[in-house]
């Protein structure tokens, strides 16, 4: 969790009154929490207002670059939109004795709540497109004159949705008739995978106890691998884009026709997380060039979440690759949640 308080002309202009910052109690917070902390006030020289305001907001926002035909030439377009998700502003201290703020130090503890019904914060990057869903906390001193400066301090507040429909140890199995492209019968396998859970976060180790009973089939079985994907839909200004990625996957050897495994582990050790401090681009200020240079990196996960512009759905595959041109493979795709390792 980072902070952006970057200091533009205005900033430095109130940075004459002083300075105003806080810490907050957690690294990271789960929807329906309380958020706690203490803001601090530095007064240099005295203030012409006496409020102190605290302003909770979420924001969602995509860009995508879409690529038509002119004729014979390819031209970019742009796609924006963000959405409020929450916005919240309270006098959190008023100072009712006194029309300006003296020079000194003062201390004013806070508290507010963040609702149940947020989406996590997330954010990712890739070929023509950025999405982002994030939360910010603002402490600001309020001057009678609204075109003076005002002493401000901004800091991310990393949230975790409420996880759905928590699951463990579940098992599925599926019967698959086997069969050529020109559709000649090659008999049949069963499939069996066995999940230890549905919730998981960045860099767990994933196990996935396989069955394969090949005994009834006439093709060998190349190999068996378990996938992480997700499915990643956005929205911006009417233009969708979904597309599914592969995050990390693995394998073990195949089974030849007529035999049999019992309980093979299969397993992946998820992805990292993309850190603050390498989020580099501007979302009020997309530049098409640099969406059009990004690349999507399995290295790093996003969260599970669901917004009105932006949807991130997570699935382990465990499937089965048959020898020759067969029209079936047999698959087992299992649902799951990816959250914040911290809250």
């Amino acid at each position: 969790m980072g902070n952006s308080n970057k200091k533009g002309k205005r900033q430095l202009e109130a940075s004459k009154f002083g300075d105003i910052s806080f810490k907050v109690d957690k690294s990271s917070y789960k929807a329906g929490d309380t958020i706690s902390g203490n803001i601090t006030i530095n007064l240099l020289q005295a203030f012409p207002g006496n409020i102190l305001f605290l302003k909770f907001k979420g924001k969602e926002v995509v860009h995508i670059v879409k690529s038509f035909f002119v004729g014979t030439v390819t031209q970019d377009a742009i796609y924006s939109q963000n959405k409020n998700l929450l916005k919240q502003e309270i006098p959190l201290k008023i100072w009712e004795n006194a029309q300006v703020l003296q020079p000194g130090q003062y201390e004013i503890p806070f508290s507010i709540a963040i609702p149940l019904d947020v989406p996590s914060s997330f954010y990712q990057q890739g070929f023509k497109y950025v999405a982002s869903i994030y939360y910010q906390l603002e402490a600001f001193l309020q001057p009678h004159n609204k075109k003076d400066p005002k002493p401000k301090f901004k800091q991310n507040i990393l949230i975790q949705e409420t996880l759905k429909n928590v699951q463990d140890n579940y098992s599925k199995e599926i019967n698959t008739n086997l069969h050529t492209m020109k559709l000649i019968s090659k008999g049949s396998n069963k499939l069996r995978a066995a999940f230890s859970k549905n919730y998981f976060s960045a860099g767990e180790a994933v196990k996935v106890a396989v069955e394969l009973n090949n005994s009834q089939s006439q093709l060998n079985n190349k190999k068996i691998t378990l996938k992480l994907k997700q499915k990643l839909s956005l929205t911006a200004n009417y233009m969708n884009m979904t597309e599914v990625f592969t995050k990390a996957k693995c394998k073990i050897s195949g089974v030849p026709a007529g035999a049999l495994i019992n309980s093979e582990i299969l397993s992946l050790t998820l992805p990292s997380f993309l850190s603050q401090e390498a989020i580099t681009f501007d979302l009020k200020k997309p530049q098409q060039h640099k969406l059009l240079t990004y690349s999507e990196d399995s290295k790093f996960l996003s969260t599970t979440t669901k917004s009105s512009l932006i949807s991130s759905e997570y699935f382990l595959e465990v499937s089965c690759k048959m020898e020759g041109l067969t029209s079936e493979t047999p698959k087992i795709e299992y649902p799951i949640q990816i959250y914040h390792e911290k809250c």
